[in-house]
């Protein structure tokens, strides 16, 4: 099988991210959205325009990725792709429900994979008809220069599904990892305690938040330290993976830290609300 066309499921900033590093590598690109007609698709197409006035391409490059990638809200259309790509909110119900519905509607020789950075692919494929055709398939913020992808491989995904995932990470430039179904696979695995550790020595007030990175990055030649990174990524999102972690290990390293739960209850969420561990 080659992968040529390609769907992937969710218009948020990871969603169309990953629509771009696939246009970018000359794959023909569907993204979906739950409401894409009317002024709602005009909304999206703006939005994509803007994301991509973001990055550093020539003028002819945009316009040509501009063009490649389609917004759509079928099922039915999204569904008749080689590859269908779930990357919408870090929500078990969610992306079940997203899942189940695809997998109904996808051709037999399809294949269907997950962008979830912590929920088990044996728990998410366990409803589906295509376990052999389904894997994860971890892409990491942003998609289009991060080098690395985690394949992930559930207790059913065939080996020749994992087999034509390593040839896609490679036609896309990526470094691929491959991974068994375990809680946070490989990175989140490792980088989630570090975060969480960090957070609990700011917590008790063992250092400022500059000193806790600054040692890390002086220290262990990190390019940017742990708190700064937890902005980056999202104080919601690496709360959503402590807890799903946690959840699925009972390691206290994985609860997430006092300091924590109560900066996403107050929306205090890093770079995307203005202010984390530091000011945007």
């Amino acid at each position: 099988m080659t992968i040529q066309r390609v769907s992937v499921l969710g218009s948020g900033a990871m969603g169309t991210d990953i629509a771009l590093l696939f246009a970018q590598h000359g794959f023909e690109v569907l993204l979906w959205h739950r409401t894409c007609s009317g002024t709602a698709r005009q909304r999206l197409m703006d939005r994509l325009d803007r994301y991509v006035a973001k990055k550093v391409f020539s003028e002819e490059t945009a316009a040509i990725l501009r063009n490649t990638i389609k917004a759509t809200d079928s099922d039915v259309q999204a569904a008749a792709s080689d590859l269908v790509i779930e990357s919408v909110v870090e929500s078990y119900t969610t992306k079940i429900e997203l899942l189940s519905r695809f997998d109904k509607l996808m051709l037999h020789d399809s294949i269907l994979v997950t962008n979830t950075s912590s929920f088990s692919i044996d728990h998410l494929g366990a409803e589906l008809a295509r376990r052999a055709d389904f894997a994860g398939l971890h892409f990491f913020n942003p998609a289009t220069k991060m080098d690395l992808v985690e394949i992930v491989a559930g207790e059913n995904t065939s080996p020749a599904t994992v087999g034509e995932l390593r040839i896609l990470a490679e036609r896309l430039g990526k470094t691929a990892v491959i991974v068994k179904d375990i809680p946070g696979f490989i990175v989140n695995r490792l980088l989630m305690v570090q975060i969480n550790s960090a957070i609990r020595l700011l917590e008790v007030g063992a250092a400022t938040a500059q000193d806790i990175d600054q040692a890390m990055m002086s220290g262990l030649g990190h390019k940017k330290g742990p708190l700064s990174l937890a902005d980056f990524i999202g104080l919601d999102v690496v709360n959503d993976i402590l807890t799903a972690i946690y959840t699925a290990t009972n390691e206290t390293a994985y609860k997430p830290s006092a300091l924590l739960v109560q900066m996403v209850g107050r929306q205090s969420l890093g770079r995307k609300s203005g202010r984390g561990f530091f000011k945007y």
